[in-house]
C-alpha cells in the first residue's frame, strides 16, 4: 500500500513538472510571437530600413567619444526648436508645422547620423549653399550621444501627437538608441532654423536626409529601394508645396483686382451721386453713368467668383463668410444699383423728392438715402470720372 503511494505521489510530481515546462513553453512562444508581430509591424511603418554598416559604426563611436569626455556638458532641447518657426521666417507659422512634421516622420532623417551627412562632401556643400554660409565650420556642431535630452516640454509635445510618437516608437530601440535618436533630431532642427522659407526649408530638408552612397554597402538593394520611396515623398512634398504657392499667388491676384475695382467704383459712385443731388442730367453725367453701370457688372462678376470657390477663398478678405474686402464689394455693388436708378429717374421730377419717394416706395436699397446725403457733404472734394475705356488695361478679373 506504502508503495502504491509512493508510486501515485511520484505519478503527481512528474505530471506538475509537465505542465509546468508545457506552460512555461507556452508562454514563451506567445512571448517571441508577440515580438515577432511587433517586428513586422516595425518595419513596415519605417521602411524595411537597414543601416549601413558605417553609419551603426559611426554611432557607436559617437557614444564612446561622449562616455570617454567626462567634460562634456550635457544640452536639453527645448520645444521651441521644433514646435516654432524661426524668427526669420517669412511664411506662415502652418508651412513650418507642416514640413517639420513630415521631417519626423521621414526615415532617413530620423536614422542617418549627423556624422555621416558631415562627411559627405557633395552634400555639405549644397548644405552651405542653401544656408548661405562659406564652409561646415559655419554649421551647426552636432551635441554628442549621451549628453543631449529632450526638454520635458518637448516630451510632452511628441506624446501629444500621435503620429509622431507612433512613427518614433517603431524606430527606437530597434533602428537606433534613444540617445542616437535625439542627436540626429536635434542637429537637424538647429539647420532647420536657419531657414526663412518654405522652399528653403524643403530644400535642407531633403539634402539631410540624403543615405550616404557606402562603398561595399550588402545592403545596397534594400538602400535603392529606401531612397526612391524617400525620392517620391520630397516629389510629392515639393508638389504640393508649389500648388499651395500657386493658390496664395491666385488669392493675392483675386484680392487685388477686387480692391482695384473697389476704388474705381467708389470714385465714380461719388461723381454720380454729386449729379444726382444736383439734378443735373448731362452728357458728363451720362458717361458716368455708364461707366458706374461697367463697373456694376465687373463686381458682381467678381462677387460670382468668390462665392464659387470658397474653398479656395478660405480664411481670406474675399471669404464669402467673414471677408472683409468681399463685403465692400457686395455694398459697393447695392450702392451702385441704387444711385444708377436715381439718376434714370432724374429727368421726371426733383432729385432729392424722387429718392425720398423711391426709398419710401422700397424701390432703391434701404441705406441708399442716408448714404446720398452724407456723400452730399463731400461735394468739395474733386472727382475724376473712371470711364470703361480708360481703366481696363488689366482685362477681366
Amino acid at each position: 500500500m506504502h508503495q502504491t503511494f509512493a508510486s501515485f505521489t511520484s505519478f503527481l510530481q512528474s505530471t506538475t513538472d509537465q505542465a509546468k515546462k508545457l506552460t512555461y513553453d507556452g508562454l514563451e512562444f506567445v512571448k517571441k510571437a508577440q515580438c515577432i508581430d511587433i517586428e513586422e509591424k516595425c518595419e513596415r511603418l519605417s521602411g524595411l530600413f537597414a543601416l549601413p554598416d558605417s553609419v551603426v559604426s559611426n554611432e557607436k563611436n559617437e557614444a564612446k567619444t561622449a562616455t570617454s569626455e567626462g567634460d562634456s556638458v550635457k544640452s536639453v532641447i527645448p520645444k521651441e526648436l521644433v514646435a516654432n518657426p524661426p524668427t526669420d521666417w517669412e511664411e506662415a507659422a502652418e508651412e513650418w508645422s507642416r514640413l517639420t512634421m513630415f521631417s519626423l516622420q521621414c526615415v532617413s532623417s530620423c536614422l542617418i547620423s549627423p556624422s555621416a551627412i558631415l562627411e559627405n562632401e557633395a552634400v555639405t556643400e549644397r548644405l552651405c549653399a542653401l544656408l548661405g554660409v562659406n564652409s561646415v565650420k559655419d554649421l551647426p556642431i552636432p551635441p554628442q550621444a549621451g549628453f543631449c535630452w529632450p526638454s520635458q516640454e518637448l516630451v510632452r509635445w511628441v506624446l501629444s501627437s500621435k503620429v509622431v510618437h507612433e512613427f518614433r516608437s517603431s524606430l527606437v530601440p530597434r533602428y537606433i538608441s534613444d540617445e542616437q535618436y535625439w542627436v540626429n533630431i536635434s542637429w537637424r532642427f538647429q539647420l532647420y532654423q536657419m531657414c526663412c522659407s518654405a522652399l528653403q526649408l524643403l530644400d535642407v530638408m531633403e539634402a539631410v536626409a540624403t543615405k550616404p552612397n557606402v562603398a561595399g554597402d550588402v545592403d545596397a538593394d534594400n538602400t535603392d529601394t529606401v531612397s526612391k520611396n524617400d525620392d517620391m515623398n520630397w516629389q510629392k512634398l515639393r508638389h504640393e508645396l508649389t500648388e499651395r504657392y500657386e493658390l496664395a499667388a491666385w488669392v493675392k491676384e483675386r484680392c487685388s483686382a477686387a480692391l482695384a475695382e473697389v476704388d474705381l467704383a467708389s470714385a465714380n459712385l461719388h461723381l454720380l451721386i454729386s449729379l444726382v443731388q444736383k439734378g443735373e442730367v448731362t452728357d458728363l453725367g451720362d458717361s458716368v453713368l455708364e461707366s458706374c453701370k461697367y463697373h456694376k457688372t465687373k463686381l458682381s462678376r467678381l462677387i460670382g467668383v468668390a462665392m464659387a470657390q470658397p474653398e479656395k477663398l478660405l480664411n481670406s478678405e474675399l471669404c464669402c463668410e467673414k471677408g472683409s474686402l468681399f463685403a465692400r464689394l457686395v455694398n459697393m455693388n447695392k450702392e451702385l444699383g441704387t444711385v444708377i436708378e436715381s439718376y434714370t429717374l432724374l429727368p421726371k421730377g426733383d432729385s432729392s423728392e424722387i429718392v425720398r419717394r423711391a426709398t419710401v416706395d422700397g424701390d432703391l436699397a434701404p441705406c441708399d438715402a442716408h448714404v446720398l446725403a452724407q456723400r452730399q457733404n463731400s461735394d468739395d472734394a474733386v472727382f475724376e470720372a473712371a470711364l470703361p475705356w480708360e481703366n481696363d488695361a488689366e482685362g477681366e478679373p
